[in-house]
């Protein structure tokens, strides 16, 4: 399977009027709450136009991924995550979704994530990603029929 991981500057703040993210602050010293981590998968299909309406805060980078496509939110997940901890998100058709926090500030106060796309139990795709608070991280990969399964994931 082709794969084609994308960095999107994208402030998490947008994703707040969707749902998809509640409002904490931006901790990155030890004693402050963790991070808020979130997780969502959409179904690209080519040759559509449309997008639901749960992504509109997110569709115009969607559409610099995949121009000519139509989005569905499949699922989306946001909790805080300290490190160790994970969140996992169920994107239908045996596919899901799993981001573990391995470092909520490095050095460089920058998030440090383990991505993982699983289909049947398999690991489809696996990445360790470095990124700043309030920017989104996609990736996404072509499916059988077509469509494209696309997976978004940020913390703040």
């Amino acid at each position: 399977m082709t794969l084609r991981p994308w960095m999107l500057a994208l402030p998490l703040a947008l994703l707040v009027p969707m749902g998809l993210l509640a409002r904490i602050g931006n901790p990155s010293t030890p004693g402050e709450a963790a991070p808020q981590v979130t997780l969502f998968g959409v179904r690209a299909t080519p040759g559509e136009a449309t997008a639901n309406e749960d992504l509109a805060a997110v569709e115009g980078q969607l559409r610099k991924l995949l121009p000519d496509h139509g989005f569905k939110l499949l699922s989306s997940k946001s909790r805080p995550l300290k490190a160790g901890q994970s969140i996992r998100s169920d994107l239908g058709e045996g596919w899901s979704a799993t981001v573990q926090m391995l470092a909520p500030a490095d050095d460089g106060g920058k998030l440090r994530m383990k991505v993982t796309l699983r289909h049947d139990d398999a690991t489809a795709f696996q990445r360790v990603v470095r990124t700043p608070p309030n920017q989104l991280f996609f990736c996404d990969l072509p499916l059988a029929d077509g469509d494209r399964l696309v997976v978004g994931m940020g913390g703040r």
